[in-house]
This record gives structure tokens, C-alpha cells and sequence, in this order.
């Protein structure tokens, strides 16, 4: 039943693509559906058999059939510079990493340029989604190649915007995220602090 919802939702968020309150809802409806049934803990999407968990298996499969979690990107990608957009972008980010692990949310926020609502949005909902669910965070931090990255984008992170409006945000949430992670804790000062 939630399954069928789901074709007509990715159909309406790419019919009003550049309606950036269109799209914050679409997001925020695919991480809650994502929440569900996360693709990144699970590499059979689309089992040819009914399984006990056969709604959470078509829920899956529709997400990934209905490339869910590629139009969350391609929001990412439209949104990044726009202003009051960082609900957006959490939530777009929370689809991208719950569909496609953390590790491929860290290349986009490394890529956004210092001052970016895509940094500061991505690094909260990827604090947001290991504190939310252990099993996430648990999976990357499985990984010792995940862990580094995070702690290197995220110091990476505050350097290139010490001294920005930014600052703060990015720092406070690079601080939680490397936390969760189990990294030492990281200092950057900020500008006139």
C-alpha cells in the first residue's frame, strides 16, 4: 500500500522540480519512507521471493525502482546555493546517505564550495541519521576507510570556513557527527573568538 505512494510522489517532485517547497516535501517524504527501509543496509532491494518483511521489501524495491534517492541527489545539486533551503538539503542528504551508504554523501559535501547550506545541512543529517539510527552509524563506522574520510572532510570542513558566517554551525556539527563516529574531539578556532 505505502509502496504504490511512491511512484506518484517521485512523478509530482520531477514535474515541479525548481519549486523548492515541492521538493522539500518530496525529501522529507522519501527520508521518512527511506527510514522504513533503507537501501544502504541492504544490497537485495528487489527479492524475487516474499519475505517476512514483504512490505518493507516492496517499499525498497519502489524507492530504487523510482530512483528516490537520485532525485534527492539531483536536489542537492539545484538547492546547494539556494537561500532557506537547509530543511531541504537535510533532508535530500538523509535520502542520498540512507539509499547509498555515508560514504557517498562525503565527496558532495567536500565538493560545496565554503559558505554552502549543502555543508552545514549534510553534515547535520548525517549526525541526524547515526544518532536516529545506530545501525547507520554502525555501518560506517564498520568501515575504518568511512571513518576517516568523515573526520577528514569534517576538519577539512571547519578550516575552509573559519572566519564565515558558517563557522559555528559547521564546527558544532562536524563536533557531533565525529563524536558519534568515536574521533577525538576537533578545535578550530573561529575568527575573532
Amino acid at each position: 500500500a505505502v509502496a504504490a505512494a511512491v511512484a506518484p510522489v517521485v512523478a509530482a517532485a520531477r514535474r515541479f522540480a525548481r519549486c523548492p517547497e515541492v521538493v522539500r516535501g518530496v525529501c522529507a517524504a522519501l527520508r521518512a519512507l527511506l527510514g522504513v527501509a533503507p537501501l544502504c543496509l541492504d544490497s537485495s532491494h528487489c527479492p524475487s521471493s516474499p519475505s517476512d518483511d514483504g512490505q518493507k521489501a516492496a517499499l525498497a524495491c519502489a524507492l530504487s525502482e523510482e530512483g528516490a534517492v537520485d532525485f534527492a541527489d539531483e536536489a542537492c545539486d539545484a538547492f546547494a546555493t539556494t537561500p532557506h533551503t537547509e530543511d531541504l538539503l537535510e533532508d535530500a542528504i538523509a535520502v542520498v546517505a540512507l539509499g547509498r551508504g555515508f560514504r557517498a554523501v562525503l565527496p558532495k559535501l567536500d565538493a560545496a564550495p565554503p559558505g554552502s547550506l549543502l555543508r552545514v545541512a549534510g553534515l547535520k543529517a548525517l549526525f541526524e541519521l547515526g544518532r536516529g539510527d545506530l545501525r547507520l552509524m554502525g555501518q560506517a563506522c564498520r568501515d575504518a576507510g568511512v571513518v576517516q574520510a568523515i573526520a577528514d572532510m569534517c576538519a577539512k570542513l571547519a578550516a575552509e570556513e573559519a572566519g564565515t558566517d558558517q563557522c559555528g554551525r559547521i564546527s558544532e556539527s562536524a563536533a557531533l557527527l565525529m563524536g558519534l563516529c568515536g574521533c577525538a574531539p576537533m578545535h578550530v578556532s573561529r575568527a575573532g573568538t
